[in-house]
């Protein structure tokens, strides 16, 4: 048997082997997208700001509570709880509206290297601070008064 049949044969025997046998490619997505009820939902995503960042906000299914995610390019970014004014969890409402949050400034920070920019949840006016180095990872977190409450935007 020439060496180019024996190679056909081994795959021919391969193929038979794993789609013979109920071998199914795209049925582990579909389990995973089935089974995986409990995984966060986007509510909306885009850019925001001058400088190229990415926001999405999500909800967990199983509570509602309300979470925002911002990247800067391909610099990764964070999970940061979204909050009402009152400092309780936000909870996600399907008859309510939702954007992306508005920035409020943002610019060079110290020695330039850090990169910070200002934003605020239109529906909570709460204020958020996100600052990246360049090709660290970055921070998104709720900014606060002196007392503890959120910052809220005026």
């Amino acid at each position: 048997m020439t060496k180019k049949r024996l190679l056909l044969l081994i795959i021919c025997s391969i193929l038979i082997l794993l789609f013979g046998c109920g071998f199914d490619p795209f049925k582990k997505k579909q389990e995973i997208e089935s089974t995986h009820t409990d995984l966060m939902r986007v509510v909306c995503e885009g850019y925001i700001g001058d400088e190229g960042f990415y926001q999405c906000i999500l909800y967990d299914p199983s509570t509602r509570v309300m979470y925002s995610f911002v990247g800067w390019f391909q610099v990764p970014g964070n999970l940061c709880q979204l909050v009402n004014a009152d400092g309780t969890p936000e909870i996600y409402s399907p008859n309510k509206s939702y954007s992306t949050m508005k920035v409020v400034d943002e610019g060079y920070i110290g020695n330039e290297d850090f990169y910070q920019c200002i934003l605020y949840d239109s529906n909570t006016k709460v204020m958020y601070s996100f600052v990246g180095w360049f090709q660290e990872p970055g921070n998104l977190c709720q900014l606060v008064n002196a007392d503890g409450t959120p910052r809220l935007y005026s």
